[in-house]
């Protein structure tokens, strides 16, 4: 690729993040120092965030990214907020990627047995369920059974797929999400985040400067990472393939 074809693809991708609306941070009197080199201006108040900065913050998180899928390593993605919360489920769900997108649950990476307990309680009642296996209990029985469900699933549901501790963490919102950045270091688990001009960006590896408020700024973000983790998938699926075509020629 030539410099001028780099040079067009990230003009075109600032503008993108500008229409976005990624550029607006918080007001000054709320910023965090540690954000300060990602802060090109305020403007009546509100920090502008330097998209220059976002682009190639942005870039090499998701060269991470692509590298740790594409070896078939596990990822969370973490937006319980409302600009986040569809749009994690949507990508979690479309990329068969793990997910949290209603609240986290402390302990969740910190005291994974436990986490990992719920998860198949999960999974058996709505085995359970689904081969009618419930019906053999009293309607009392089963009501109870039916709510025990309903908790497990709004705690686990997009957890599901998940058998041991990640090997990253995304978070849409790291001030949010400090619990979950605060327990991913204690395991020594990598962080990916999006991280406002008023939040501490300690503990996230991969600091992505951007509006973490707006849903049109968050949508542009994790549709890159979306992208992403779909490329990276089909790179993981060639290779199996390949794999096990050499081992079929010997």
């Amino acid at each position: 690729m030539s410099t001028l074809t780099v040079l067009r693809e990230k003009e075109q991708e600032t503008q993108s993040m500008f229409d976005a609306g990624v550029h607006i941070g918080h007001q000054k009197a709320r910023s965090h120092p540690k954000m300060k080199q990602h802060v090109l201006t305020t403007r009546s108040g509100v920090q502008i965030i330097n998209l220059e900065n976002t682009y190639s913050c942005l870039e090499e998180a998701l060269g991470y990214i692509y590298k740790i899928i594409s070896e078939g390593k596990k990822m969370v993605l973490v937006g319980t907020t409302p600009a986040a919360c569809r749009v994690v489920e949507e990508i979690g769900k479309e990329c068969e990627v793990p997910y949290v997108n209603t609240r986290w649950i402390g302990g969740t990476l910190s005291n994974f047995p436990t986490i990992l307990k719920g998860i198949e309680s999960m999974l058996d009642l709505e085995q359970k369920k689904k081969t009618g296996e419930l019906e053999k209990y009293t309607k009392k029985e089963k009501m109870m059974l039916s709510h025990k469900l309903e908790r497990l699933e709004e705690k686990y549901s997009g957890l599901r797929a998940l058998k041991a501790v990640p090997d990253c963490v995304f978070v849409v919102d790291a001030k949010k999400h400090k619990i979950a950045v605060h327990e991913a270091g204690t395991k020594h688990i990598t962080v990916v985040g999006i991280v406002d001009t008023d939040t501490n960006p300690k503990g996230v590896k991969y600091v992505i400067p951007s509006n973490d408020n707006s849903v049109n700024s968050v949508r542009y973000i994790m549709s890159k990472v979306k992208e992403t983790i779909l490329a990276a998938k089909k790179e993981a699926k060639q290779k199996v393939l390949e794999q096990q075509q050499t081992k079929e020629k010997k």
